[in-house]
């Protein structure tokens, strides 16, 4: 490679890594100090409500503009409905999409 074409290929890469963190500004919002506190919110009453079995979920909470996404670990295929309406009913929360996955398909145990 000589001088010019190496000169080159560090201006695309530049031009590239610029455009790609632009375009990424673009398109991932910080959330605002309400929807971290909604985020909170939404955790902390799962945790509290029982809904969650200690250990063997994981759940991650977003919010946006009064929107929350849930997302992570349930351990039966069933436990996404308790945990999307309990989302649901907490004050604040506009609507509710979830995309879970489990650790075993079999239904909870009543």
């Amino acid at each position: 490679m000589n001088i010019t074409t190496g000169k080159f290929m560090a201006a695309a890469i530049m031009a590239i890594s610029v455009g790609a963190s632009s375009v990424y500004a673009k398109t991932h919002v910080q959330p605002s100090a309400a929807d971290l506190a909604l985020a909170q919110k939404v955790e902390s009453q799962l945790k509290d409500s029982g809904v969650l079995e200690k250990g063997l979920t994981e759940v991650r909470v977003e919010a946006q503009n009064g929107d929350i996404v849930l997302s992570g670990w349930l351990q039966h295929a069933d436990d996404d409905r308790k945990v999307i309406a309990t989302a649901k009913n907490i004050e604040g929360v506009g609507s509710v999409k979830a995309n879970f996955r489990t650790w075993s398909s079999r239904r909870h145990p009543s």
